[in-house]
């Protein structure tokens, strides 16, 4: 009975343990993709990269995006709106982890605030991150 006991308490606290490392993975998943928003809007390109995998892809209106051109898109748009403030707010989170991969989904609101206009986006977003090293990249 002794040994029953021992059993089962040890498979409690391996369940709890897991328990916590995947609330700490979650974490870390909606920290990078809200990491990456953040560096669009302080247009640090370079974290753009060090936040994705060089598998890198994003499909958006219809094109299929890397780092590269989304860089250049931000950059035509930052000469034509110099003036420009970005802001991003990620809602509605749901975070799905395996071993090595995870997906999260999201409501992204994009709020682009002009000295005239303030111009609001929403857009329904995924993203697929996998663990390299001790990160979640893109």
């Amino acid at each position: 009975m002794k040994r029953y006991f021992i059993i089962l308490f040890c498979g409690f606290l391996a369940g709890c343990t897991a328990s916590g490392n995947e609330k700490s993975h979650k974490s870390d998943v909606e920290n990078t993709v809200k990491d990456y928003f953040q560096s669009i809007i302080k247009t640090d390109f370079q974290h753009l990269y060090d936040l994705t995998t060089e598998a890198f892809v994003l499909f958006e209106h219809g094109r299929r995006w890397n780092n590269e051109s989304l860089i250049d898109s931000l950059k035509k748009v930052i000469e034509i709106f110099p003036e420009a403030q970005m802001s991003y707010e990620l809602k509605d989170t749901e975070t799905l982890i395996d071993k090595r991969l995870a997906i999260i989904y999201y409501h992204n609101i994009g709020i682009m605030t002009l000295p005239d206009t303030v111009v609001e986006f929403h857009w329904l977003e995924s993203a697929s991150l996998e663990p390299m090293g001790d990160e979640w990249k893109i």
